[in-house]
């Protein structure tokens, strides 16, 4: 069975203009994978490395922080409590 395209456009350059067909993925997206791959052709592994204390950290010790200006807590604290403010306002309009 041919394959079926699930869109049709044309792109234009000026006076020259050229059709363009989307089709749909034939294979799922999870069998593809990259690598990074050394001059020789090894693999190259990515390493976390705690700036204190230079050892290596593991991905599931690791948490996700938003970075502020400040790092104090009070600070953080403030700026949430201003953000809620702003967006119930925003809200009761």
């Amino acid at each position: 069975m041919a394959a079926r395209s699930i869109a049709s456009l044309s792109l234009s350059f000026g006076l020259v203009s050229i059709p363009v067909k989307l089709y749909s993925a034939t294979q799922s997206a999870s069998d593809v994978r990259f690598s990074m791959l050394a001059p020789d052709g090894s693999r190259v592994k990515q390493q976390y490395v705690a700036e204190s204390t230079g050892e290596v950290v593991e991905r599931s010790a690791m948490k996700r922080v938003t970075n502020l200006r400040r790092t104090d807590s009070s600070y953080s604290q403030q700026t949430n409590s201003r953000l809620l403010k702003k967006a119930q306002a925003m809200l009761s309009r």
